[in-house]
């Protein structure tokens, strides 16, 4: 073969190999692509998994340390910590390998269903600090009320107003910290507990029946009274109560 055959032949082996290593390192990076692309749908779902975490956390902590005192959290809470456990156990090495057996999509569903138990559990908590929140509700009605027989007070009207903020808004907001929401709470506590403001509390305290206290409900609702309703032992309890010697005059 002439010289310039030989060259041409070289020239032609030259391309071939080249052409050759350009299609492995296509196939190459379009694997690569293929990968990442399946890895940041993993690192998206694990994403919104941990942020739905914290919040069902925040929230259990909140309802079980520091509105209720409870000794444990409900087990819906158990279970999708249990199974979000169970779907972050890996190392990175694990998930390449899923990935290059095309069983990610398998990965991804256990990661959904994780997210599932996780919001299930959040709906329960966040449904059991509505309950809190509508038990406070009605004892601070119930407050306002026995507050209009003694006049107004600006020191209990500031801490109804903030123990409603507090269970309206505050006690669900997780940009706040646990101990600054913890300690609030617990000072809110104590002014509400020595206040002694709600019904029952008024009513233990000064020893009154359940018929003085249906009259008082009546009087600090603006509502008025049967004479017939007022016997004595009404009347003697109701002037019993220093505080109530001012604010309930009884005519004839």
């Amino acid at each position: 073969m002439s010289q310039s055959g030989d060259s041409l032949a070289s020239r032609v082996n030259e391309i071939s190999t080249k052409a050759a290593e350009y299609e492995t390192a296509d196939n190459f990076e379009a694997k690569k692509q293929r990968y990442l692309g399946k890895l940041d749908s993993v690192e998206d779902a694990l994403d919104r998994l941990n942020r739905r975490v914290q919040r069902m956390e925040f929230l259990a902590t909140i309802l079980v340390d520091v509105v209720e005192g409870k000794d444990e959290v409900p087990g819906t809470v158990e279970d999708a910590r249990r199974q979000s456990r169970s779907v972050v156990d890996y190392d990175k090495d694990w998930y390449y390998q899923q990935v290059d057996a095309d069983s990610i999509g398998d990965y991804e569903q256990k990661v959904q269903q994780a997210q599932k138990k996780v919001k299930e559990a959040t709906n329960q908590l966040e449904n059991e600090l509505d309950d809190v929140e509508q038990r406070w509700q009605n004892k601070l009605n119930a407050a306002r009320n026995v507050q209009k027989l003694f006049g107004h007070s600006s020191d209990k009207a500031r801490m109804f107003n903030e123990i409603e903020a507090f269970v309206e808004r505050r006690m669900k907001d997780d940009s706040e910290s646990i101990s600054s929401l913890r300690s609030e709470w617990s000072g809110l506590q104590k002014q509400w507990n020595k206040s002694g403001m709600d019904w029952q509390t008024f009513q233990r305290e000064n020893n009154l029946s359940d018929k003085t206290i249906d009259i008082l409900q009546r009087l600090a609702e603006g509502r008025s009274i049967q004479l017939r309703k007022l016997d004595g032992d009404i009347a003697k309890e109701l002037l019993s109560v220093d505080e109530l010697r001012d604010v309930v005059k009884i005519k004839i």
